[in-house]
């Protein structure tokens, strides 16, 4: 299979999950005491406002908060916020694999309908349904598994990790990029097909999978300990 077969494979895999199992999950959403409908409302109006902000300081006070306090993100380089006032540079980041979290939550908030988040409970949940897919789950998984916090996500991408090591090399994989080709790609034809107006909530369907793979990431844990 090449590049294209293979994601088209696991776009229809992740469309016939949509109705049944990830349209469910998006309703459980839940960050900050809000629900997703609430939580798009919000981003959709911090996003208008980042957009009309017209100094470079009003631009990163949005961004810092969105990221830092409503996103719950700790920052080392403080001085990335400067650089997520610029959409290229941002993307140039995520694309090189750098600050993919943070970097993804900035882009979400500069067009929150063309760009999304992309944090460690996403990437388990697209690690996780690359293993459940037929046509690819033999092939290395192409999305990158972000780091957390959490025990409970490190010790379940340790396990995704270690099956990803058996799976075969295959010529159309490669991280670099994956966010705007695979990511991006992704939802962007889910969206079509399933979620044309609120694009978001197959995002947020992807963080509650994720948060869920972390409580069955402890108990395949404590099963193998």
């Amino acid at each position: 299979m090449n590049k294209e077969e293979v994601f088209k494979a696991f776009v229809s895999f992740v469309e016939n999950r949509w109705e049944r199992v990830l349209l469910p999950l998006s309703a459980k959403y839940e960050w900050n005491g809000c629900d997703g409908d609430t939580t798009i409302e919000k981003r959709r109006e911090w996003s208008r406002e980042l957009n009309a902000a017209v100094s470079s300081s009003d631009k990163e006070k949005i961004l810092d908060d969105f990221i830092r306090v409503w996103g719950r993100i700790y920052l080392r380089d403080k001085g990335r916020i400067g650089e997520f006032t610029d959409v290229k540079k941002t993307l140039n980041l995520v694309d090189k694999n750098k600050c993919v979290s943070s970097a993804s939550k900035a882009l979400s908030l500069w067009s929150p309908t063309e760009y999304f988040i992309y944090d460690s409970r996403v990437s388990i949940a697209l690690h996780k349904m690359w293993g459940e897919c037929k046509e690819v789950k033999n092939l290395k998984c192409p999305f990158v598994l972000c780091p957390s916090r959490s025990k409970k996500a490190k010790e379940f991408m340790a396990l995704l990790k270690e099956v990803d090591k058996t799976r075969k090399v295959w010529a159309g994989r490669g991280y670099q990029k994956f966010y705007s080709e695979w990511y991006l790609k992704l939802i962007a034809e889910l969206r079509e097909r399933c979620e044309k107006e609120c694009p978001e909530k197959i995002e947020m369907a992807l963080f509650v999978c994720g948060k869920c793979g972390e409580s069955e990431g402890e108990r395949l844990c404590c099963k193998k300990n």
